[in-house]
This record gives structure tokens, sequence and C-alpha cells, in this order.
């Protein structure tokens, strides 16, 4: 999994391709190179994506400071809102509130508050014949966590079991539309702000005796720093 910085938080999961062998006239053969050594050809195809959670967006356009260039749209924002939760907008009315969410989410990925600031891989295998667990850690700079279980199939696309439960998805990104796992996995999302205002790094503790095969359930125990919510104290 791999974030490449940019404003607006996506994560994306890639996966190595195997090298196979060319043939010729029915026989193996192996590429080689002007040097005599035999070349390899691997690649990476991307599998699926990860946007922000939309409890991250709502919270973090909430949290979105007011400009003073901006100040008419966010009072227009916010009377459309409010007037969408007692009744059905206008077709004109619903078109200007989309106009203005995007323009108050531009905003917010120029802040980099969603800029993922630490990507942490948990691996959780309870010692039975059943499939590891595979789990992603994602904290992103304005002081948010999220626990994004990783399906079966993005990381074991070989498994039987893995392809036949999400064959949904396998259609989906073999017509080109690469599938956004928050969209297919039980999200949970959490915000450090009571503690400390942003997320520089992250670590994962698995607490139980990992292997033991008893089929107890594995605690993950999260550690993140960042600047401190009172100014006056250092770094937690």
């Amino acid at each position: 999994a791999v974030s490449w910085g940019m404003g607006d938080g996506w994560v994306v999961f890639y996966r190595r391709i195997r090298p196979q062998k060319q043939t010729k006239n029915g026989r193996k053969t192996q590429q080689k190179s002007h040097a005599g050594d035999n070349v390899i050809e691997t690649g990476w195809e991307t599998v699926a994506i990860a946007y922000p959670s939309q409890p991250i967006l709502d919270t973090a356009m909430n949290q979105l400071s007011p400009s003073p260039y901006t100040q008419n749209e966010d009072e227009t924002l916010e009377e459309l809102l409010n007037l969408s939760r007692n009744q059905q907008l206008s077709r004109h009315q619903a078109e200007h509130l989309e106009e203005l969410r995007q323009g108050r989410l531009e905003r917010l990925y120029e802040t980099g508050s969603l800029c993922v600031s630490d990507l942490v891989p948990i691996i959780v295998d309870n010692g039975t014949s059943t499939l590891p667990s595979a789990i992603l850690a994602i904290s992103r700079l304005g002081g948010f966590v999220e626990i994004l279980p990783v399906p079966e199939w993005v990381w074991l696309p070989n498994h039987l079991d893995a392809q036949n439960s999400t064959a949904l998805e396998e259609r989906l990104r073999y017509r080109g539309y690469v599938p956004n796992l928050m969209e297919f996995s039980d999200v949970k999302a959490l915000s450090t702000s009571q503690y400390h205002v942003d997320i520089t790094a992250m670590d994962a503790y698995l607490t139980n005796n990992v292997g033991a095969g008893d089929g107890s359930p594995v605690e993950i125990v999260l550690a993140s720093c960042g600047r401190a919510k009172n100014r006056d104290t250092e770094e937690m």
C-alpha cells in the first residue's frame, strides 16, 4: 500500500505481477540481455484504492477554518445543508449545493489535513485453519486514524476462497473499475483531537499470544504521536 503524499489522501494498493516465461515454437525460453544475463520482467498492478472514509471527510469539513474569501459561499452551504435535512431540494439547489461542497473539499485538500502521515500493516494469524486477517491502519496529518480491514483477494489473489467470496469486486476491477476499499470494508475511524492536533507517526502492537491456536481475539493497540493540543506542552 502506497500513499503518494497528495492532499486528497488516497492510498493505492499494488500487487506484484509474477514474471511469465516467453515461449517460442512451444518451447520455453528466457530473454537475455546483451551481457548474457537472464532478464526477469516484473511489474506491479493496481488492485484497489482507499479514499478517506466518509466520517473522516465530514469531521474534517466541519473543522475547516472559515476563509474570509469564501464567507458567503460557506453561509450558503450551511443554509442549503439545513434545508436539505427538512425537504427535498430543487434541481438548481442540489447542483449549487454540490458545487459548494466541491469547493470546500478542494480547500480541505489544500490544507493537507487528509494527507497520509503513516501506514501500518497488521497481519493477524491466530494459529487456526482460517485465513490470516490483514488490517491497514492509516493515520492522517489532521489527527485522524482509520482501521481498514483488507479483503483477502487483495493480498491472497490465488486463494480459492478469496476469489469466490469477492467475485463482484474482481469483475469490477477487470472492467476497468478499481474498487475503493472504504466502500467494501467495515472501517473504524477516530480522531486524536482531544489529545493532539496532528499525527506525524504511528505504530501498532498485538497484545495477546498470536498463534496460540485457541481462536481467541487479538487486541491491537495503536500508538501515535503529534503536536499536543496544549501548545505549552511538548509533543505526545
